[in-house]
């Protein structure tokens, strides 16, 4: 061994063997440096610490409770512990754990357009990537889905699970798809928006409280304003626009009652009904058609063509997809529509023509009395 008074000098030493010391005190700058070339050098530069790792291979810090503290030991940072968790601190409280099922968050995640990943935005990829909030375990959850497998959708779901997820029993409540169509309540909407109520009461229910405004406008693909529902302390009112500024070849010379005749006013009662059905009064679309045609949408007798879910995916324990699910199409039938609205123009018309004829009938009957 060398001795201390040896190394007083300033001639560099190379030392064999073992080196006691009591302590050791470096300059600022001054550098305790390990490995032939330098490898590893730790030292102080005036402003910061550091520890410098130059070399080939990996540093290694080998620990079986590795724990980082401050400057003064009363505040954790983060504790690593063999085949346990690894946490993360913020003000000695921990924030960021590692778990046998993944990780787990205390307080609030969030990213900001400053942060690296993604710029800011939060990124879930491979299969179908889930959000899941819960109350606790086996309780009841919601769930934001990208359901990657069915059409690239996105769901809101409520349901719940066994804690594991392996029993998972959500039902889709917000629905949007690769179409941008959104259902309520409705898994594959096919027109832009679909409500379907969760009820018997509530079939397809809108609440709408407003105080004598517009509960939806209607434009057409010109963006051109058609329409709306306004609803006020006197009730709703439907309304088409009617502008004369949109209308030209106005017309009021023209025969309603012949066609008035042509229509056919009928009774009948709806098969969904049942056995509770009763009797209503109405007309058949088809049979309008050819009279009033803008009062009937679609054609007699048409089909279309429904996407429906043939089998559900399947998940495993981890929740892991490992069956995706299969879509098929059908053929279902494309039902007519009525606005009967339409219809009251010619009733109208019909009736002034009725009204003219009782009139002069009512002049010649006076005047075949007079005589």
């Amino acid at each position: 061994m060398t001795r201390a008074r040896d190394l007083a000098d300033s001639a560099d030493k190379d030392i064999t063997g073992t080196l006691a010391v009591d302590g050791l005190t470096l300059p600022d700058s001054g550098k305790a440096i390990f490995g032939a070339g330098n490898d590893l050098q730790i030292y102080h530069d005036g402003s910061s610490s550091r520890i410098v790792d130059a070399g080939t291979g990996n540093l290694l810090i080998q620990a079986d409770e590795l724990i980082i503290r401050n400057a003064a030991g009363n505040e954790t940072k983060a504790d690593y512990t063999t085949n346990g968790a690894v946490n993360l601190y913020h003000d000695n409280a921990a924030k960021l754990a590692t778990s046998t099922s993944g990780v787990d968050v205390t307080g609030a995640l969030t990213t900001t357009a400053g942060a690296t990943i993604a710029g800011g935005d939060l990124v879930l990829d491979e299969g179908s990537p889930e959000i899941i909030f819960q109350t606790g375990a086996s309780h009841y959850n919601w769930m934001i889905a990208a359901q990657e497998n069915v059409s690239n959708t996105l769901e809101i779901s409520s349901g719940s699970q066994d804690g594991d997820y392996s029993n998972d029993t959500f039902t889709p409540r917000l629905v949007v798809n690769s179409s941008g169509h959104v259902g309520i309540n409705a898994t594959g909407p096919i027109y832009p928006l679909v409500v379907v109520g969760n009820a018997a009461n509530h079939c397809s229910a809108f609440h709408v409280a407003t105080n004598g405004y517009a509960a939806a406008l209607f434009y057409d693909s010109s963006n051109t304003f058609r329409g709306q529902i306004q609803v006020g302390s006197g009730g709703t009112g439907y309304l088409t626009v009617s502008d004369y500024r949109l209308k030209t070849a106005v017309n009021y010379d023209w025969d309603a009652t012949t066609r008035l005749k042509q229509l056919r006013p009928a009774r009948f009662e709806w098969t969904a009904d049942g056995d509770d059905a009763v009797p209503v009064d109405g007309f058949l679309a088809h049979e309008v058609q050819d009279i009033v045609p803008e009062a009937i949408s679609g054609t007699k007798d048409a089909m279309k063509d429904e996407q429906y879910e043939v089998s559900a995916e399947e998940k495993d324990a981890d929740g892991n997809v490992t069956k995706e699910a299969v879509m098929g199409t059908r053929s279902v039938p494309n039902y007519q529509g009525i606005d009967q609205s339409k219809i009251v123009p010619i009733l109208t018309k019909a009736l002034i023509e009725s009204v003219a004829k009782i009139e002069a009938l009512e002049v010649r009957i006076a005047a075949l009395e007079a005589d």
